[in-house]
């Protein structure tokens, strides 16, 4: 048995996204082109390249002793004879799987059953899911504050609180996005598709739950291309007569509330990392790891113009006004664009490694970029020295949001596990000015999205830990919390989001009641 270079990078690829690294598996994907292998939409169990090496390694250990053996004494022999009739007896269970099939051998020795339609967590019926989710409830009766050093008590949620989106067929669901008038929740995910849920008002319990679930829109997207079709992100216009969507094969596609398919926008050669709309909703703005960033004109479905300026991958985006934005990329570069421009209006540098998020203050006078260098920058749009480096992170820094509210209240999310609170008013000249307020210490492990309640008096993060926390944004106390282990949404948290009103919040495929 063997393995191909294309199995290698698929193992790769997995790895990457399961320890937290989206962009580099992007980037991984399209420089490797496992999108054409015949392996690309395999279903292989989360942790396969690391039982594989454990594998390997324990194979090369019998080498070791058979070796060994063969100038030791019988009772060497003996031992070593075992320990091949073992590995012998487990290896004739693998041939029940193709010959070749490396992958499904490995899964095997795990115990894992591989099919196309199902995961291993999907495998139980409804009445185990409800079994899990009331084991989670039950352990979140325990006073995990206490591992958490926190010297205030907290309130959990409950099973009652939540509702449960059941319909994608995988655990990864990246985005999520609220429709800026009605209760409508897109969320978009690895299986190829974006689902448009109806959330009732009132309580999230389980009637409500039955009502999302039953009268979802599936947008499927398919396409011509053998690649991964991950859709990746996905964002209403501000009107709410549109929604854009963004996958691993490069198509942008724009959809109706009812789930008709409005266009189908093809220029982007690789995945796509951010979309956004413009106020107006005529332009619409894409990020891709092929280097470019488009702007769409969406009554003729065509690209307006493209802006090739980056070296790298475009990692993110945002407008400052309906025709110039700024854009940030793998290059460590910034550029701050203008429609029509030939050339950046001007050219950002500083930061020493990928640049992660970019975003614009509510007022439009400075914009805020972070990066894998752990630090977060602010800028002034006509100053090309960013005016104040903030450095408390310890790891990279992937997530930043502004208040919508409070005058430049920010903040960031990082892989060091925390949140922090900074107000970034006064003058970078002081030293008082440009401070941490809060660092806000409750997750275990990388923090991968913030959001400000549309008040801003509250803030929700969301973690590879598979927990959401909500926080009070001026106090920095952790109000409630919530744990996906053991739940029919089990996953990382790759986005949460509040709804108009602030009384639910969205982390993924879970839909949280928040009350004051």
């Amino acid at each position: 048995m063997s393995i191909t270079s294309d199995e290698l990078n698929f193992l790769v690829y997995r790895y990457l996204q399961e320890s937290g690294f989206v962009h580099s598996s992007f980037v991984f994907a399209y420089e490797s082109l496992i999108g054409r292998s015949n392996i690309a939409t395999a279903d292989i169990p989360p942790g396969t390249l690391i039982h594989f090496l454990q594998k390997g390694l324990q194979y090369v250990e019998i080498e070791k002793q058979i070796e060994e053996s063969e100038t030791g004494g019988p009772d060497d022999k003996d031992k070593s004879s075992k320990k091949i009739k073992s590995s012998n007896a487990n290896a004739g269970k693998d041939k029940k799987y193709e010959a070749g099939s490396l992958l499904s051998a490995v899964a095997n020795s795990s115990g894992l059953r591989l099919t196309p339609s199902k995961r291993p967590s999907e495998n139980k019926d409804n009445e185990n899911d409800v079994t899990k989710e009331k084991d989670n409830e039950d352990r979140e009766e325990n006073p995990t504050a206490d591992s958490m050093e926190l010297d205030y008590p907290i309130k959990k949620f409950k099973r009652a609180d939540v509702i449960y989106l059941k319909g994608h067929d995988t655990q990864e669901v990246y985005f999520c996005s609220w429709h800026p008038k009605l209760n409508l929740l897109a969320t978009s995910a690895a299986d190829s598709t974006v689902r448009i849920w109806t959330i009732p008002r009132g309580p999230c319990d389980a009637s409500s739950e039955k009502i999302a679930c039953s009268n979802a829109i599936v947008l499927k997207h398919e396409s011509v291309k053998k690649q991964n079709k991950d859709v990746t992100v996905c964002a209403w216009n501000h009107q709410g007569t549109l929604l854009a969507s963004g996958s691993g094969d490069g198509y942008v596609r724009v959809w109706t509330p009812s789930g008709e398919l409005k266009l189908s926008l093809v220029a982007h050669k690789a995945t796509i990392f951010s979309l956004k709309w413009n106020q107006k909703g005529n332009c619409l703005l894409t990020a891709s790891v092929d280097q470019l960033a488009i702007v769409w004109d969406i009554e003729s479905g065509t690209p307006k113009q493209k802006f090739d300026h980056h070296k790298g991958g475009v990692l993110d985006i945002d407008w400052r006004d309906d025709t110039s934005f700024v854009s940030c990329g793998a290059d460590n570069v910034i550029h701050y664009c203008r429609v029509g421009g030939k050339e950046p209006i001007r050219t950002f540098r500083g930061h020493k490694e990928d640049v992660n998020a970019i975003l614009w203050s509510p007022d439009g006078q400075l914009f805020a970029s972070c990066s894998d260098d752990q630090t977060v920058k602010i800028w002034d749009p006509n100053k090309s020295e960013c005016i104040k480096t903030l450095t408390e992170h310890t790891r990279e820094v992937y997530t930043i949001k502004w208040s919508p509210k409070e005058p430049l209240i920010l903040a960031t999310g990082s892989f060091d596990s925390t949140v922090k609170i900074w107000d970034c008013s006064g003058s970078p000249a002081e030293s008082s000015s440009f401070k941490c307020l809060h660092t806000l210490k409750g997750h275990e492990n990388y923090v991968y999205d913030v959001a400000f309640s549309p008040n801003g008096k509250y803030l929700v993060s969301g973690s590879t830990d598979k927990s959401v926390n909500v926080w009070n944004a001026r106090t920095g106390k952790l109000l409630q919390r919530y744990s996906t282990v053991g739940t029919s949404s089990e996953g990382t948290i790759y986005r949460v989001s509040w709804n108009r009103s602030g009384d639910k919040i969205a982390a993924c495929a879970c839909v949280f009641d928040f009350h004051e």
